[in-house]
């Protein structure tokens, strides 16, 4: 194991997972989420990562594991590290592995060297899957590493109705369809019944960041998902308000751990 030279992305239209090997040159990687379980094995390095309040590190042959919405946050100091990834949305869970109830992982560290072996060498053979034979055993490598831990490592639960879920995604739906021009935080909480500090406070608890915040995330998968789909970068920038292409680059690869560039040119 050891850290990549650079970081290489690829999205697996096959099963609906995305996979990354990233390299990270001593640049904290910012408080952020994801809406997907973010698996990862640490492929040398250490990886400082703080995680919904709590602190630990992550070293080669460590598997990290976020559920969906988990406020992550990590540091690698001044050293390089790198880690194998996958992106795995919670609705591709039933199909893909048979699964017929919300999982989640119970803790994020998991130290099991042969199946962070395992993982390496199958999100490996996805990056470089060319023929259509190779993409087929590169599927079910994968999909086997995924069974291995999803057995061994997540459990199901049950999750019950929020009654402020309902307010909180009328907040999110305006903030998205206002995207370029946010609405003040005074108003929007005001339509919904709610002043402001109920709202920042709101959105804290359910995503661990304030409105705006949150805002700028949903900017960024915006901007790539154009990518994945070929749009031009400076384009992208321009469309949904970036000073310009690098300031773009800059907040995507804080929160990705890739360039605009890296995804637009190694979409499948």
């Amino acid at each position: 194991m050891h850290v990549p030279d650079a970081s290489r992305y690829r999205q697996l239209a096959s099963l609906g997972i995305e996979v990354a090997s990233l390299r990270f040159d001593g640049v904290p990687i910012p408080k952020h989420t994801h809406d997907e379980f973010v698996i990862a094995a640490n492929l040398g390095g250490v990886e400082r990562v703080w995680l919904d309040g709590k602190r630990f590190d992550a070293r080669a042959g460590d598997i990290t594991v976020y559920n969906p919405g988990a406020l992550q946050a990590s540091d690698g100091g001044s050293e390089a590290w790198g880690c194998a990834s996958l992106y795995l949305a919670p609705s591709r869970l039933m199909p893909l592995l048979g699964r017929s109830e919300h999982h989640e992982f119970a803790r994020p560290l998991v130290r099991d060297t042969a199946l962070a072996t395992q993982l390496i060498t199958a999100i490996g053979a996805a990056l470089g899957a060319g023929t259509a034979a190779d993409v087929a055993e590169a599927d079910e490598a994968l999909l086997g590493a995924l069974d291995t831990l999803f057995c061994g490592h997540a459990e199901a639960v049950m999750t019950a109705p929020n009654e402020g879920d309902t307010l909180l995604l009328r907040a999110e739906a305006q903030l998205c369809e206002q995207m370029m021009a946010p609405p003040d935080l005074a108003a929007l909480a005001d339509r919904l019944g709610l002043n402001a500090v109920q709202l920042v406070r709101a959105f804290n608890r359910r995503h661990g960041l304030p409105p705006l915040a949150w805002l700028r995330q949903q900017r960024l998968r915006v901007a790539k998902q154009a990518l994945l789909q070929g749009e031009a970068i400076a384009d992208v920038a321009a469309r949904l308000g970036f000073a310009d292409q690098a300031h773009l680059t800059r907040q995507f690869r804080a929160q990705f751990g890739l360039t605009p560039a890296q995804v637009r040119t190694c979409r499948h």
